[in-house]
């Protein structure tokens, strides 16, 4: 029996979506049992059960994967393991990684650092993060980018008189929410907008605010992204706004929907965004949102372009590219 380890829908997070859209594309198939962690959030007088539960299946398991979205949770797990069947059988171990600061985290956590050099694979989003992990000295990883299924693909739509912009994520300060708000009250005409996303309490009060002060501005709440639906309804817009400067982005899957969707990105120069997108070929990379912005509101011709080769770069993030090497995680035979 393999195991995987993590946290699943609901809430919907990066997390939970990653872990559920691997589960349900490669793993589900293939004699893996997931272990739910989410259920300590949703239920806190479970945690007791949860955690002999996780002992006893760290216990019986073949193979281990580890998807869980904090540093702590990841030391506690592996350091379990170790306790329970020896260092040997951290050798049976493969950590999904989540987000793009892992190489950061070791880099300041010695016992951390030690543990990620002895688990089986590491799998980390972008090449970047590799690259800072190798400079540690921890080579066990394999580049498998944040993926995303191909059923319900949109090819690209044509572009009409006003451009269709789209934010598409947590509405918050630290994912750029400021920085559209800026731009909506600078650039007046030839677009529209439209948010998804779960409010951050703290910012519930400024983004109400901005929504009243705006009417032209369109809020749908949250929308489902494990789904193929998703697809079809980022296919009505043309360009996908992601100002972020949140310090956990590693390849966000907003982004990768909206490739397969048909759309192009404006994208901030943060962090892995110019790995995901190609400056000036599949979307741009900037700090001057307004700019960007009105950039393509000006020029139809190239956002056209940009939205096309967006789309033809989808199977860089499609989970049926990486479908063997994910299967060899749960191939593994540790004696």
């Amino acid at each position: 029996m393999n195991l995987y380890i993590g946290e699943f829908p609901a809430p919907f997070n990066g997390v939970s979506v990653k872990n559920s859209l691997l589960y349900t594309e490669v793993f589900s198939k293939h004699n893996v049992k997931i272990l739910d962690l989410a259920e300590c959030k949703r239920q806190p007088w479970h945690i007791p059960f949860v955690f002999l539960k996780l002992i006893f299946e760290l216990i019986v398991a073949e193979n281990v994967l580890i998807g869980v979205g904090t540093d702590k949770r990841r030391k506690i797990i592996l350091g379990l393991q170790r306790i329970l069947r020896g260092k040997k059988r951290l050798k049976n171990i493969t950590l999904v990684a989540m987000g793009g600061r892992l190489h950061l985290s070791a880099q300041q956590d010695r016992l951390f650092l030690n543990q990620l050099k002895e688990v089986g694979t590491i799998l980390v989003e972008t090449n970047g993060i590799e690259s800072g992990l190798k400079i540690l000295g921890i080579t066990n990883t394999k580049v498998i980018p944040n993926c995303r299924t191909l059923k319900g693909e949109q090819a690209p739509r044509m572009v009409n008189d006003k451009v269709k912009f789209v934010y598409f994520s947590v509405v918050c300060a630290e994912k750029g929410m400021d920085d559209i708000v800026e731009a909506v009250e600078n650039i007046k005409e030839g677009y529209t907008l439209d948010i998804y996303g779960e409010i951050v309490e703290r910012y519930k009060a400024k983004f109400l605010e901005f929504l009243n002060n705006h009417p032209e501005v369109k809020y749908h709440g949250v929308f489902d992204s494990t789904t193929e639906k998703v697809y079809s309804e980022l296919n009505q817009y043309d360009v996908m706004l992601f100002p972020t400067h949140w310090k956990g982005e590693g390849v966000p899957g907003t982004l990768v929907e909206s490739k397969i969707s048909g759309i192009t990105a404006i994208v901030s120069d943060w962090n892995f965004n110019k790995e995901v997108v190609i400056d000036g070929i599949e979307g741009i990379v900037s700090d001057n949102l307004i700019n960007a912005m009105q950039k393509l509101i000006d020029d139809k011709n190239l956002l056209m372009q940009l939205k096309t080769n967006a789309y033809r770069s989808r199977f860089r993030y499609s989970t049926k590219t990486y479908e063997e090497q994910l299967l060899l995680c749960i191939e593994r035979r540790v004696v």
